[in-house]
């Protein structure tokens, strides 16, 4: 699914594309779409591609079971910005249209130099990873943005969540939970794991979708605030997508397909309009031809 653009670090720019999900091998197969913001296409019975570090994306599911996986899931970032010279320490420092910014790509500490100040955050967990032989798409991770007021006598541990990575096995494993990121008391949740042939997906920032099953396997829940859930799926018509940062993950488009990751979010705190956390695509179908 598409992600979200945000424009915080000074230029516009996607985060949280979900990865697709992998095609089915024959003439005319399509997995789920991966999303702007870094999410690509899956593959025939191989590991789908990996989202872009620091998106907070989730992979898409795989088709086929033994020997097939989900590439790595985006990790999360963490973005502040604030009117007028630098008043902090920690992360990478730049400004844009007469903000500082601080990017904050892993864990760290943002102390002060002045005196209390506001401004406003983005803070992205990682993202969850794909389910296996008509798998699920990994939830995108959880999105937090808002307006704060930070005081000169306190520090805020920064702390980025590492996108998931396919757990490894066959016969139709889940795929693995995003790491939480966090900013002093505020907490962003890792995307749920796409769920496995015939296994439900995993609940998270955003949930993960539900992988194929007769009769039907139901999408994790998302968070509140942070994400939406991922798709649902009725029978042998492909994985569903994970749920991204805007919108529930899609289920299957036809006989054996697959449904895409759930549209992520765009924001300007980076100086730039970005898009971040987009659910994975559903993995294709593993009985039948997508038509």
């Amino acid at each position: 699914g598409v992600g979200l653009s945000s424009s915080i670090s000074g230029t516009a720019t996607y985060y949280g594309g979900g990865g697709g999900g992998a095609t089915g091998g024959l003439s005319g197969d399509v997995g789920g779409t991966g999303g702007l913001g870094g999410g690509t296409n899956g593959v025939f019975e191989t590991t789908s591609a990996s989202s872009p570090p620091n998106t907070g994306g989730g992979t898409g599911g795989s088709r086929g079971g033994s020997g097939t996986s989900s590439g790595t899931s985006g990790s999360g970032i963490v973005i502040i910005s604030y009117a007028g010279s630098q008043k902090f320490n920690g992360g990478t420092v730049t400004t844009s249209g007469g903000n500082t910014i601080h990017t904050f790509t892993q864990s760290d500490i943002l102390s002060p130099t002045t005196s209390t100040l506001s401004g406003f955050y983005l803070v992205v967990a990682g993202g969850g990873s794909g389910g296996q032989d008509g798998g699920g798409g990994g939830g995108a991770g959880g999105l937090l943005y808002s307006g704060f007021a930070l005081s000169p006598t306190n520090s805020y541990t920064v702390v980025v969540g590492a996108g998931a990575s396919f757990p490894g096995g066959t016969g139709g494993v889940n795929g693995s939970t995003g790491s939480n990121s966090y900013f002093g008391s505020v907490t962003a949740y890792g995307g749920g794991y796409g769920g496995g042939n015939s296994k439900d997906g995993g609940a998270g920032g955003s949930g993960g979708g539900a992988g194929q099953k007769v009769p039907t396997s139901y999408g994790g829940a998302g968070t509140a605030g942070q994400g939406y859930a991922g798709g649902d799926q009725d029978g042998d018509n492909g994985g569903a997508g994970g749920g991204g940062a805007g919108a529930v993950g899609g289920s299957s488009v036809g006989v054996g397909g697959a449904g895409n990751g759930g549209v992520g979010l765009a924001y300007s705190i980076s100086g730039s309009s970005t898009y971040y956390a987009g659910g994975g695509g559903g993995g294709h179908g593993s009985n039948y031809r997508n038509h």
